[in-house]
């Protein structure tokens, strides 16, 4: 079986891109593939694709029988899994990607795609552990309710539009009043970093 790991970076997304109405329109301003980094799990070795190259990435992960890459389901980071699982945090923040050199990008990207290697056989081995939410009672009952930092984040994007691209960003803690933690890890506010436009929101303020 050929089985890859991917994890790609590109440009950060342009106001026309942003602005752009009918889906062909968007196209024309799609930001341009920066580098893709892929494991193939056969041989152990990492392959590297640039703009120039992206046909031969396509084709690639086409020929591939699996194709493995971090979706940030349940609203799990990388971070936070790669923190709880492995026991090291991402190798650079998804905000600071856009301003890596080439060569910086290319030790970025190895990183993150080994982490995922690495959930991935976790998971296939039954051992990858999801990291628990907190349980906060609802004001209107005695009953409880699964929440959480990020719990009322939205779904889409409010400056791109796209969906299920928000990633949560945790916040420092230290030295917040018990109001203000109580309401944070309740997830009523917080900041989210979206992996399309590669900008930052606030919501709940």
């Amino acid at each position: 079986m050929k089985r890859v790991v991917f994890d790609i970076e590109t440009e950060p997304f342009t106001e026309s891109f942003q602005n752009a109405g009918p889906r062909a329109e968007k196209r024309k301003h799609a930001p341009k593939l920066r580098l893709a980094c892929v494991f193939i799990q056969a041989t152990r070795k990492y392959r590297y694709f640039v703009q120039e190259t992206a046909s031969e990435l396509i084709s690639l992960l086409q020929s591939a029988n699996e194709v493995i890459s971090f979706n940030g389901e349940n609203r799990v980071s990388l971070n936070q899994a790669a923190q709880i699982n492995l026991g090291e945090k991402k190798h650079t923040d998804g905000r600071k990607m856009s301003v890596l050199t080439i060569d910086e990008l290319r030790v970025a990207c190895r990183s993150d795609v080994s982490q995922t290697y690495r959930l991935w056989k976790l998971y296939k081995a039954g051992k990858l552990q999801i990291p628990e939410k907190k349980f906060w009672p609802r004001t209107s009952s005695d009953s409880y309710h699964e929440m959480g930092p990020g719990e009322h984040m939205p779904d889409k994007c409010p400056n791109c539009g796209a969906m299920g691209s928000l990633e949560f960003v945790e916040w420092d803690t230290e030295g917040m009043t018990d109001g203000k933690l109580a309401d944070y890890e309740a997830g009523f506010y917080g900041s989210a970093f979206c992996n399309r436009c590669k900008t930052e929101i606030d919501f709940g303020f």
